[in-house]
C-alpha cells in the first residue's frame, strides 16, 4: 500500500524533549512543508535542535525506545527549516515565531501544533497563531497511565480555537474603549464578537456568551446616548428594565436611567436637559482629541441655552416663530418660510436674533451681565475660522480650553439655573459586570 500523499500545508512545530506525539502530529498531517520551532540552548540548557536533526533519538528513556529524529522521519517533507527561539524569553520568541508565520502564510494553509518545548514557547505558539486569520492552532493529546507521559500510540490532534484567545482580547479592548468613552468603537467589537459566539457555537463558555450579550445591549444605550438618540436609547433600555436584566438594573441603580428618560421625554424640544447634554458630550470629544467637534458643539450648546429659555418661558420655538412675536428690526433681518398645509408665515432665528428676541420679551436679559448682545467671544471667532464652519484650519486643544472656559464661568445661567441643579456626573467609563 502507498503512503498517503503529502496535504499542501505548512506545519509549524514546536519541540521539546517527547519526540513521539510530535512524529504522530507529521504522520497525521503529511505537511508539504515543515517548520521546526526548537530551543537555542540560551540559558544554559540543552538545546531541542538535536531532537530534530540527529539520526535517531530517545522516545522513551524507561524502555530505552529509539527512533529517527523528526528531520529524519519518513513522513518528514524534504521541504523543512529550523526556527531557533530562547526558551524563557517571551519578546523574542514571539517576534521570531510571529515572523515565521506572515513569511509561511503567504504561500500556502498553516498548522501550528504548539504540543512540545517549554511554556514561554507554547504561549509565543498560540499568540502568534491567533494573530492570522485562518491559521489553524492544535496540541496533541493522549492518554496518561501517570503524570510524566504519555502513552505511546494514543496521541491525537486537538484543535484549539484559536478565536477564543482573540475574544478574550476583544474583552480587554471593550474595556480600553469604554476607558475613553469611545462607545461606537466598544459597540463595534462587541457586535463582532457577538457573531464570533453564534458562529462557534457551542465552542464558547456560556459565561463569555453571556458577557457579549450583555456588552452589546449596555454599549447600544450608551452609543445611541452619545449620538443624541435619547429616544431609541430609552427604548433600548426600557426593554431591559421590563425583563429585569441585571444590566438594565445597573443604569437604574445609577440614576442614569432617569436621566436618559427625561431627555428622551424632551426629545425634539429644546430643554435644559439637552443644553447639558451637550456639555458632557462635548467634554467627551475632548478627551479624544476631537477639538472640533468638541467646539462645534459647545456652539450648539449656546444657542440651546437660549432657545431653551424662549421655549419654556414664552413658548416659542426659534425653528417656526410666527411674523405677530417679532419686532420689525428681527423680522426683516430673520429668514422666513411658509408651512404648506396652513398657509402662515413663520421665521427662522439666528442665534443672535433670539438673543435680541429674549432681551424684548424679558425685563432683564440673563445673559446680558456676561455675554452681551453683539459680543463675539474668542472662541467663537476661531469656531467660525475652522473646517467645520466657514475655514480650512482645524481647532487645537487650546482653542478648546479657551471655550470650555467660557462655558464654565456661564453654566449657571446657561443652563443650571434652568435646570435647578448643578451639572451632573459625566456618562460612565467604568462598568460593574454582572
Amino acid at each position: 500500500m502507498s503512503s498517503p500523499s503529502p496535504s499542501d500545508l505548512t506545519l509549524i512545530l514546536s519541540v521539546g524533549g517527547s519526540p513521539q506525539p510530535l512524529a504522530t502530529a507529521i504522520e497525521q498531517l503529511r505537511p508539504k512543508r515543515i517548520v521546526f520551532v526548537v530551543s537555542d540552548g540560551s540559558d544554559g540548557s540543552p538545546s531541542s535542535r538535536a531532537m530534530v536533526e540527529q539520526a535517531e533519538i530517545t522516545y522513551d528513556h524507561r524502555t530505552g525506545q529509539i527512533g529517527p529524529g523528526l528531520a529524519h522521519h519518513p513522513a518528514c517533507p524534504a521541504d523543512r527549516v529550523i526556527v531557533d527561539v530562547p526558551p524563557d524569553d517571551l519578546d523574542r520568541a514571539l517576534a521570531r515565531i510571529d515572523d515565521r508565520i506572515a513569511r509561511e502564510v503567504r504561500f500556502r494553509p498553516v498548522t501550528v501544533d504548539y504540543t512540545g518545548g517549554t511554556k514561554t514557547m507554547t504561549a509565543a505558539m498560540v499568540l502568534a497563531a491567533t494573530a492570522y486569520p485562518g491559521v489553524r492552532l492544535q496540541f496533541m493529546a493522549g492518554k496518561r497511565s501517570d503524570l510524566s507521559k504519555v502513552a505511546a500510540g494514543t496521541e491525537a490532534a486537538v484543535e484549539m480555537p484559536g478565536d477564543l484567545v482573540g475574544m478574550g482580547r476583544a474583552f480587554t479592548m471593550i474595556w480600553e474603549l469604554l476607558g475613553r468613552r469611545q462607545y461606537g468603537a466598544a459597540l463595534a467589537v462587541a457586535q463582532h464578537m457577538h457573531r464570533d459566539v453564534a458562529r462557534l457555537s457551542r465552542r464558547v463558555p456560556g459565561s463569555w456568551a453571556r458577557r457579549v450579550n450583555g456588552w452589546v445591549r449596555v454599549l447600544s444605550v450608551l452609543d445611541a446616548w452619545d449620538r443624541f438618540d435619547h429616544a431609541g436609547a430609552f427604548t433600548l433600555l426600557d426593554s431591559g428594565l421590563e425583563e429585569g436584566a441585571s444590566w438594565a438594573m445597573a443604569f437604574e441603580a445609577s440614576g442614569l436611567a432617569s436621566r436618559l428618560e427625561r431627555l428622551a421625554e424632551c426629545a425634539g424640544k429644546p430643554n435644559p436637559e439637552l443644553t447639558e447634554d451637550l456639555w458632557l458630550n462635548a467634554h467627551r470629544r475632548a478627551e479624544n482629541g476631537l477639538y472640533d467637534d468638541a467646539v462645534a458643539r459647545l456652539y450648539r450648546l449656546a444657542e440651546a441655552a437660549v432657545q431653551s429659555r424662549l421655549w419654556l418661558h414664552h413658548g416659542i420655538d426659534t425653528g417656526q416663530v410666527d411674523a405677530h412675536v417679532l419686532s420689525a428690526p428681527i423680522a426683516a433681518n430673520a429668514p422666513s418660510w411658509r408651512d404648506r398645509r396652513t398657509g402662515r408665515e413663520y421665521h427662522r432665528l439666528s442665534l443672535t436674533d433670539a438673543r435680541r428676541l429674549l432681551a424684548e420679551l424679558e425685563r432683564r436679559d440673563p445673559f446680558a451681565p456676561s455675554w452681551p448682545i453683539g459680543m463675539t467671544p474668542k472662541w467663537q471667532s476661531r469656531r467660525n475660522r475652522s473646517i467645520l464652519a466657514h475655514g480650512f484650519s482645524a481647532m487645537t486643544r487650546e482653542d478648546w480650553q479657551e471655550a470650555r472656559n467660557w462655558f464654565m464661568q456661564r453654566r449657571g445661567v446657561l443652563w443650571e439655573d434652568l435646570l435647578g441643579r448643578p451639572t451632573l456626573d459625566q456618562l460612565p467609563n467604568q462598568w460593574q459586570e454582572t
